[in-house]
């Protein structure tokens, strides 16, 4: 694995660690990991081979370990088991499952478009069509709640034949003029955004506010920014879903999901856009308590499991009907 793959790994892992609200000492010691690998002029593979990665200032014992199997083995158990529960159920379960990153995974959401990175959907279905896939379940999480129904909206693509949102997202810029301390902050955001494009300066970097309370700020370019989250966006899922035709959609949440984009009314607006859509709020056990480990479903797996599959043996998308290859965007 390349250094530039292995940063992007840390940085993944770093994001994903915050998502599951771990230690904000493991957080920062990820983050910092990817920092001196980036910086790093030596030669990674042999100092792996030769045991002395921890020679690298930020890089310490149990990281080390882990880019030792990335460099030696181009993958790593510990960052695979962060992205592959859901996944690794459903191919027990007799589907046929793919997972993927679209270009705007993780750190690198801000800098990409949103129609470009919705249509990144397009080389999965593809791939999983080219190898007999008769009939695709196409499912995202978090911001793939936005890309998913977008792709489907856009191309009718008539190999997905249903849709799964896991931690849906509901009116878009609701979501990110909630983050900001108030309307006007936003407003003067998205002025501010215009200058710079004007000034032909959009590709710069500023830091967004945290899409949840205690959360990281976020850098973004100016473009990217209203691209994604101006008023003029594409990106408002109320508007996608409106879209979204002839096909059964699916969206779970936890009601203890802190992320503002996922707040009520969300499921009132989402519900509303589509008859379709069977919107399903699991069992309230935090007792009203936000956590960020609910965007993941942590602790939840089997549940969210089991009414999927009971979701889709309803609507005759079941492996013992036909076969159905379940693809899972991960961010």
């Amino acid at each position: 694995m390349k250094k530039e793959q292995i940063v992007e790994v840390l940085e993944t892992i770093a994001t994903l660690l915050e998502l599951q609200e771990e230690n904000p000492f493991k957080i920062r010691a990820y983050t910092n990991a990817a920092l001196s690998i980036e910086t790093w002029g030596g030669n990674l593979r042999e100092m792996a081979e030769e045991n002395r990665l921890e020679e690298i200032p930020g890089v310490g014992k149990a990281i080390a370990g882990k880019i030792t199997e990335l460099v030696l083995t181009g993958s790593s158990k510990f960052y695979d088991e962060l992205l592959a529960w859901l996944g690794e159920n459903f191919a027990r379960s007799g589907y046929i499952a793919l997972s993927m990153n679209r270009r705007d995974h993780a750190q690198e959401q801000w800098y990409h478009k949103f129609e470009l990175s919705a249509m990144d959907h397009k080389y999965m279905i593809d791939y999983l069509a080219a190898r007999g896939a008769q009939a695709i379940v196409l499912a995202g999480h978090s911001y793939g709640t936005l890309t998913a129904p977008y792709y489907v909206a856009v191309s009718d693509d008539a190999r997905v034949k249903a849709i799964i949102l896991y931690g849906p997202h509901g009116y878009k810029r609701d979501g990110v003029a909630r983050s900001f301390s108030s309307q006007s902050e936003y407003d003067a955001t998205v002025a501010k955004a215009n200058e710079m494009i004007a000034a032909g300066r959009g590709t710069e970097t500023f830091l967004l506010p945290p899409i949840r309370p205690g959360g990281r700020p976020r850098p973004s370019s100016y473009e990217t920014f209203l691209d994604r989250a101006g008023p003029d966006t594409k990106a408002v899922p109320i508007e996608i879903i409106r879209e979204v035709q002839r096909r059964p959609i699916l969206a779970i949440r936890d009601p203890a999901d802190p992320y503002l984009a996922t707040l009520p009314p969300a499921q009132q607006q989402l519900q509303e856009a589509n008859k379709n859509l069977e919107y399903v709020l699991l069992p309230d056990i935090k007792n009203g308590k936000m956590d960020a480990a609910a965007h993941q479903f942590r602790g939840r797996e089997e549940e969210v499991l089991r009414i999927t599959l009971q979701w889709l043996k309803k609507h005759n998308l079941s492996p013992s009907a036909q076969t159905n290859p379940h693809f899972r965007d991960s961010t």
